[in-house]
C-alpha cells in the first residue's frame, strides 16, 4: 500500500511536467519562464535556483538571470562564451539578457 502511494505520488509529479523536479535535474530555461509565466512564482524560483547550480556555465547564467542576479549571470554569459567554442546561442544569448533601460 505505501509503496504504491509512493508511486502514485512520483508519477503524479512526473506527468504534472515539473521542471524542477527530482532536485533541478530536469530544469530547463523555458521550463522555468513557463512556470513564471503562469504565475508560480515559488515554482520558478525554485527552477531558477536549480539552474544556477548546474556545472554548464550557460545554464547557470539563465539561472541567475532569473533570480535578477544580473551580474551573475553576465559573467556567466561570458565564461559560457570563452568555453564554447564559437556556439553563437550563447553569443545572441548573452547579448539580449540585458536589461531594457526605461525611459
Amino acid at each position: 500500500m505505501i509503496r504504491a502511494l509512493k508511486a502514485a505520488l512520483l508519477c503524479s509529479a512526473f506527468l504534472a511536467g515539473a521542471p524542477h523536479a527530482a532536485g533541478g535535474a530536469a530544469a530547463t530555461p523555458d521550463g522555468c519562464a513557463t512556470l513564471r509565466k503562469h504565475g508560480k512564482e515559488t515554482d520558478a524560483r525554485a527552477c531558477y535556483e536549480g539552474l544556477s547550480e548546474r556545472p554548464d556555465p550557460y545554464l547557470r547564467a539563465e539561472g541567475y538571470w532569473g533570480l535578477k542576479m544580473y551580474q551573475d549571470a553576465n559573467d556567466q554569459f561570458r565564461l559560457a562564451v570563452a568555453q564554447s567554442g564559437g556556439n553563437a546561442l550563447y553569443r545572441v544569448r548573452s547579448c539580449s539578457r540585458r536589461p531594457q533601460r526605461t525611459r
